[in-house]
């Protein structure tokens, strides 16, 4: 898979962090010369992982992309345990403690790049008390 055909959902939680960043708008805007596929989930009040994987199965991504902080990621990984498809960060919270450590810019431009790159790393996550821990464990 080249970062020329990636197909890409993006889980966006536009209440993580401290910034008003319209992230709808950035990421349509830097994929519009781009022959990606994308599409968006809007995290609301309302949605649970059920509704998330109900958008996967019908969006069929090759890559679904947490927009928020280390909260939006642990939801996101949770949908897509036991799948091939990889999880993207692009980081959007007030710490973005597990993007820092895999080393994902903070800046949005720089993000993006780095998912388009379609570069995967294993990480080892864990279960405490039927909770997923893919980052931190409090």
């Amino acid at each position: 898979m080249t970062s020329k055909n990636l197909k890409v959902l993006f889980v966006i939680n536009a209440g993580s962090g401290n910034n008003t960043i319209d992230w709808t708008s950035l990421v349509t805007n830097y994929f519009s010369n781009l022959s990606n596929t994308i599409d968006f989930y809007n995290l609301t009040p309302t949605c649970n992982i059920s509704t998330i994987k109900a958008k996967i199965k019908l969006f069929k991504p090759d890559c679904v992309a947490a927009v928020g902080g280390d909260g939006t990621i642990k939801l996101v990984a949770e949908c897509l345990i036991k799948t091939k498809i990889l999880l993207g960060i692009i980081p959007a919270g007030s710490a973005n403690g597990l993007a820092k450590e895999l080393g994902i810019s903070e800046n949005p431009t720089k993000a993006l790049d780095i998912l388009l790159q379609a570069f995967s790393k294993k990480i080892h996550i864990t279960r405490i008390n039927e909770q997923l821990c893919i980052h931190l464990s409090d």
